[in-house]
């Protein structure tokens, strides 16, 4: 199977989010749910969720993961270069819960993902056994 694994990369604003939950005792689960659902997996796995532009080869989606009590994860699948770029992750319950984003939430954070992948201002996920690391991309495109 071709995998994704050295072409997920992730804006400021999505490493910032992690590494905030990560804080939180009610998240503990966050890295373990990302591993599941990132690593290993081909690029048509991407193309799951719910689509918010109409773009089949650089499809926008939010996907929940984690189940009920997970998280909402929203990334651009570059569909050519089998490329995901994650821009959000947000808790569906708890104390930094939220059932959604609002629509100009999602834009920001579509703007934010090209202005990244533009200047090439994104980090790369690595994949631990317990956790995820960020290195600094040197090209992304």
């Amino acid at each position: 199977m071709n995998h994704c694994n050295g072409r997920i990369y992730c804006i400021e604003a999505f490493k910032k989010q992690v590494q905030k939950l990560r804080k939180n005792n009610s998240y503990k689960d966050i890295d373990q749910l990302l591993i599941q659902f990132l690593h290993d997996k081909s690029i048509d796995h991407f193309r799951t969720g719910t689509l918010l532009n109409k773009s089949h080869t650089h499809p926008y989606i939010k996907h929940d993961i984690g189940g009920r009590s997970g998280f909402r994860l929203y990334y651009l699948a570059v569909i050519i270069k089998e490329c995901v770029y994650l821009a959000y992750i947000h808790p569906k319950t708890g104390s930094e819960g939220s059932s959604n984003t609002t629509d100009e939430a999602r834009g920001e954070f579509y703007k934010q993902i090209v202005d990244a992948i533009k200047n090439v201002e994104l980090y790369q996920l690595k994949f631990g056994t317990e956790r995820i690391e960020f290195a600094p991309a040197i090209s992304a495109r």
